[in-house]
């Protein structure tokens, strides 16, 4: 047994109990009873385990991964900013850019997804990595790259043109109106719903560009996500049909329908 401030573990931190409030309770180790940062990794001074007694308990909450912040701290851009960033190892921070899925929980909040959607044009994985974030070797302007508390997060003009063509997503990584066409669950719900599939991952990251399109309409809006969108496939060989459906798809999430193609 041993004590870390007002709080009691037993069994190396599989049991705890507060002696404060839970919403203001401090969090200290025995041999530094001031209170500590608001942002903890499971390591030191809290295991993992411990981590999850103290979120359990309500001293803590969960933000993403193995990252953990004081109860009373109020969820914001900047707090998950920071909590992704603390994910990345010394040689990352400074050289990569968040984006794709790990963009939009920054800026919507929200489940945070698998792994860590990065942008970087150094940065290469190593071994381990892969299973931790996806990094993505693709051109990234000024206008591109917004600064949240020190960290750079693509804006969510950006992100939600790169979570519609792919890029930045965990899973499946083909533009959302080639996905929609070929979907058979797309184009007749009622398939779907006899057959008791799930939504696709694809289909959850078209409600997010949803979400991105109505939360942050000062920022992302249908007619700047569509000019965006026709630039960029413009650039490659994209058959002129696909051109003609983006309007119309980038239409329907604005208005968050499900997708359809003619």
């Amino acid at each position: 047994m041993r004590q870390a401030g007002g709080m009691v573990f037993h069994d190396a931190g599989l049991a705890a109990h507060s002696a404060v409030p839970a919403a203001r309770a401090p969090i200290a180790t025995a041999a530094s009873p001031r209170p500590l940062q608001e942002l903890y990794r499971a390591g030191a001074p809290f295991s993992g385990a411990e981590l999850q007694a103290l979120s359990a308990e309500g001293a803590v909450q969960h933000l993403i991964s193995d990252v953990y912040a004081v109860a009373w701290l109020r969820q914001s851009p900047a707090v998950r900013a920071r909590a992704a960033m603390m994910l990345l190892p010394c040689r990352a921070q400074g050289r990569a850019v968040l984006c794709g899925e790990t963009a939009a929980w920054v800026h919507l909040g929200g489940a945070a997804g698998s792994r860590l959607t990065l942008i970087s044009q150094s940065l290469r994985r190593r071994g381990g990595d892969a299973e931790m974030w996806q990094v993505h070797q693709v051109a990234l302007s000024d206008e591109d790259v917004s600064v949240v508390s020190g960290v750079g997060v693509t804006t969510p003009l950006r992100t939600a043109a790169d979570l519609f063509l792919g890029l930045g997503a965990a899973d499946g990584r083909r533009a959302l109106d080639v996905l929609a066409a070929e979907s058979i669950y797309t184009r007749r719900p009622e398939v779907a719903a006899a057959a008791g599939v799930h939504e696709p991952a694809w289909l959850r990251r078209w409600w997010l560009v949803a979400d991105l399109l109505h939360a942050r309409r000062r920022d992302v809006d249908a007619e700047a996500l569509t000019e965006r969108l026709l630039a960029r496939m413009r650039g490659g060989r994209t058959h002129e049909h696909r051109l003609e459906l983006i309007p119309d798809l980038v239409a329907q999430c604005a208005s968050r329908r499900r997708p359809t193609v003619r």
